[in-house]
């Protein structure tokens, strides 16, 4: 959590933009030898040459609802502006499908993760709103392998065509994946290609071309599939 005066230039509120970029210089002198970049709504470190990457999404107390007993917190929107988020009801709530998926929720979500960052710059697509996509979702839950996992969340975030998910915990409004058109068709043409090519990987899994398969999943993931 940052406080409040970060957040202030005189009597106004910079934009999360400026907030962002003083973060990843901040994270830069910190973080030498490692990559650290800008995301739309976070700062990316890239440890392990990028093969590991950590979202820093910073936020700010904005208020307290009473009714959830839960603060509400502000997040870079992507475009400049602030979204309200609740990060611990959040957190409480991907945590319980982690738990009902016996672990396959949260190492998919980094696989997506891995999947958004391995290009330069980024796929667009927000942290929360995928993770809650996919925590709401019930894709990780039952006897399949990671492989079905990816396939199955590429083909719903296809039929979802970037629409906004409306927060599952009732606390933050609609989270959006995107802010702009540009960037919905960006992330429109990614899925497409990462559904058609997760696809041909579990024929040839199915077909026990494993060579096939892997090079499928390095089209997926631009050659950083291991």
């Amino acid at each position: 959590m940052i406080p409040r005066d970060y957040l202030m230039w005189g009597d106004d509120w910079i934009g999360s933009d400026t907030f962002l970029r003083n973060i990843r210089n901040d994270l830069n002198e910190r973080f030498h030898s490692t990559d650290v970049r800008r995301d739309k709504q976070a700062v990316v470190i890239g440890f392990g040459g990028g093969s590991e990457s950590v979202d820093v999404v910073p936020g700010v107390f904005h208020s307290f609802k009473t009714t959830h007993k839960v603060p509400i917190f502000l997040i870079p929107d992507g475009e400049g502006g602030w979204i309200e988020t609740a990060p611990a009801a959040h957190n409480n709530y991907i945590k319980a499908e982690i738990v009902r998926s016996v672990g396959k929720l949260g190492r998919t979500i980094q696989l997506m993760k891995h999947w958004r960052n391995c290009r330069s710059p980024s796929i667009p697509l927000s942290s929360i709103h995928l993770e809650l996509l996919l925590a709401t979702s019930g894709i990780c839950v039952g006897a399949k392998g990671y492989a079905r996992c990816l396939f199955e969340v590429f083909q719903l975030l296809d039929n979802r065509k970037c629409r906004g998910l409306h927060d599952p915990t009732g606390l933050a409004g609609v989270l959006y994946a995107v802010r702009t058109e540009a960037d919905t068709e960006r992330l429109t043409d990614a899925i497409a290609h990462a559904l058609d090519h997760s696809l041909r990987a579990l024929i040839a899994e199915g077909d026990k071309d494993w060579r096939e398969a892997v090079r499928q999943w390095n089209i997926v993931f631009n050659g950083e599939f291991s």
